[in-house]
């Protein structure tokens, strides 16, 4: 595996509040070519979230599902293909919206 010269960088996401099971594009840069892993930190706990696109400026994840009932703090690393880490990011993880039926 080659090493970037660049080292991984992570800006933003495309949400502030990013729910549980939802699609999120995280912009950054020097993500490099080969997909890494996006660690998700939440009360102590780490995931790792579902890639759905990986390029050089951004990836594409999908978020696990929580048994959320609040919103809580999480914080989001990047680890390129060569194990370099990302800055991390800390964004809000909302619980799942459930779908509401009129009668």
């Amino acid at each position: 595996v080659d090493v970037l010269p660049v080292d991984p960088a992570l800006f933003s996401a495309d949400s502030d509040v990013v729910f549980s099971g939802g699609m999120v594009n995280l912009a950054g840069e020097g993500l490099g070519p080969e997909p890494g892993k996006v660690l998700m930190s939440l009360n102590g706990m780490n995931f790792e979230a579902e890639i759905h696109g990986w390029y050089d400026l951004g990836v594409r994840i999908q978020l696990p599902e929580l048994p959320l009932l609040d919103a809580a703090d999480a914080t989001f690393v990047i680890v390129r293909g060569d194990g370099a880490a990302s800055n991390p990011l800390d964004m809000q993880l909302a619980p799942q919206v459930a779908a509401v039926s009129a009668e």
